[in-house]
């Protein structure tokens, strides 16, 4: 078992993964991630397919094995007693048609609460006696939230001394912005649960479950994090096979993504713990530098958060920082893992110049700079990953692919490369993004003529996939204030 399950035990973020024993795909996914660390903990639908002896048993050793993984009861209802749910899905006429069904099954549900209970009890007893310590409550689409089962479901776990129980409260902003009544609703009722509990713990990864994305529950991670607030982050991993995707098509999960998605988070999560302090010793390393210079490296580093993008890079291995400017970013990556050797590109010799004084006195061994018009990266192969920050804008268009596709040949296979760039988009928040780069360029070399290449979003994605890249990912920069429209564009070469 990874040591992040252990460590991260006594921290306030429980990284919990749903519907174990619904299908054997998802027995595995998940039994996967808790080896790897990814998760802090699973919850068990007693009765799934897939919830046999055999699959429990595995459960019962890991939680013997790290007694710090917490197995807690997935509620499922009785099996002629249904949710209907599929109005998240509508718009319009279809969801007010929905929404009725819906309320006729809640109505139905409300009639038949001493029997769900019972169902319940037994479901929580017979995971008790398969030699589990249930550790937390969570249900089926948030039954247990409901205010005729609420109080069944908080009595069990009273009963059984089970120490949580979800609440599934997030925001209840967020469903205004994405213009979801429904949604707004549940939090309505998920924030009045969330009140009512002494130890409050918010729930993370509700407006994208199924779907999972470390770039959208971030930003809510951080201040949790911040504030040394409790908080419980909702995955649902699995094997991707066509029998799953057979068992459930209409979750139109994507269960491999999830897996790789914890990967991201359980980095990100130990960059933002570091990320003050490495930040404090890249800063020490231009103390010989200027004050402007210094300034301007720290207007950098709040503008651009590399703790975000370090994690996407390999952790091995020689990578390349194209238009590495003073050097910010390789000193940071390099400081965060000692074991990566990072190579810099720029154009600028007094940019190299500070970028050397700075890879001196952070004592980083392997840190190299070199002029970025003196460099055939035709001759450069093998590479573990490459990075280009806030740089292909300032590339003519016709270049921009050419020079991607020659990065992507100086990769290995499997090799990463990470692109982060505003995108254009017809908006307030753009335009004040295009007069921050007017304004930076023109700081920097008044002689310089400001012509600037920026793509939309779509645009970049397909200039990777022509040059090469595969398995494209896009995430959202968290954190920006003004040059909002940031995205970060991850893709690998086969």
């Amino acid at each position: 078992m990874s040591s992040f399950v252990h460590s991260d035990s006594c921290s306030p973020i429980r990284i919990i993964a749903d519907d174990f024993g619904l299908h054997q795909d998802i027995n595995r996914g998940i039994l996967e991630c808790a080896h790897v660390g990814t998760i802090t903990g699973c919850s068990v639908a007693l009765t799934g397919i897939a919830s046999t002896p055999e699959w429990i048993s595995k459960l019962a050793r890991i939680q013997k094995e790290n007694k710090y993984f917490s197995v807690g009861v997935h509620l499922m209802l009785p099996e002629n007693l249904e949710l209907f749910t599929d109005f998240k899905k509508c718009s319009g006429f279809a969801m007010v048609i929905s929404l009725t069904k819906s309320i006729i099954h809640m109505l139905v549900l409300m009639t038949q609460s001493s029997k769900i209970a019972r169902a319940w009890e037994e479901q929580i007893l017979k995971l008790i006696d398969a030699g589990i310590v249930p550790q937390h409550i969570d249900s089926h689409q948030h039954t247990h939230l409901f205010p005729f089962l609420w109080s069944k479901a908080y009595s069990l776990s009273k009963k059984y001394k089970i120490p949580i129980i979800r609440t599934g409260y997030q925001s209840v902003v967020q469903p205004l912005l994405l213009l979801s009544p429904v949604l707004f609703i549940f939090q309505i009722l998920a924030f009045i649960r969330y009140c009512f509990l002494p130890t409050r713990r918010k729930t993370l990864g509700m407006f994208c479950s199924t779907r999972f994305r470390v770039d959208e529950i971030i930003p809510l991670l951080m201040r949790c994090m911040k504030a040394n607030r409790p908080c419980e982050i909702v995955v649902h991993p699995g094997i991707e096979t066509q029998s799953l995707k057979d068992a459930f098509p209409q979750w139109n999960s994507q269960w491999d993504r999830e897996c790789e998605e914890l990967v991201v988070l359980k980095k990100m999560i130990a960059a933002i713990n570091d990320n003050q302090k490495i930040h404090r010793e890249v800063l020490h390393s231009y103390v010989n530098a200027s004050k402007a210079t210094q300034n301007f490296i720290s207007l950098r580093a709040r503008l651009c958060p590399f703790w975000f993008i370090e994690p996407f890079l390999p952790t091995t291995g020689v990578i390349l920082d194209f238009g590495a400017g003073h050097g910010y970013a390789s000193v940071y990556m390099e400081l965060r893992e000692k074991n990566r050797t990072l190579l810099a590109l720029d154009s600028s010799a007094q940019k190299r110049k500070i970028a050397k004084g700075a890879f001196s006195d952070a004592h980083a061994k392997g840190l190299a700079i070199s002029c970025l018009e003196d460099t055939d990266l035709e001759m450069l192969n093998n590479l573990s990953g490459a990075m280009m920050l806030d740089v292909a804008y300032r590339i003519p268009f016709y270049q921009q692919e050419e020079i991607m596709t020659a990065l992507c040949h100086t990769l290995q296979s499997g090799g990463i490369f990470v692109l982060k760039e505003t995108v254009k988009a017809f908006s307030i928040r753009y335009m004040l993004a295009y007069l921050e780069e007017c304004l930076v360029v023109s700081f920097q070399d008044r002689k310089l003529c400001m012509s600037f290449n920026f793509r939309t979003r779509d645009e970049w994605v397909r200039v990777l996939e022509k040059s090469g890249f595969t398995h494209v990912r896009v995430y959202a920069v968290p954190g920006e204030t003004i040059n909002n429209k940031s995205f970060v564009f991850v893709g690998q070469r086969e």
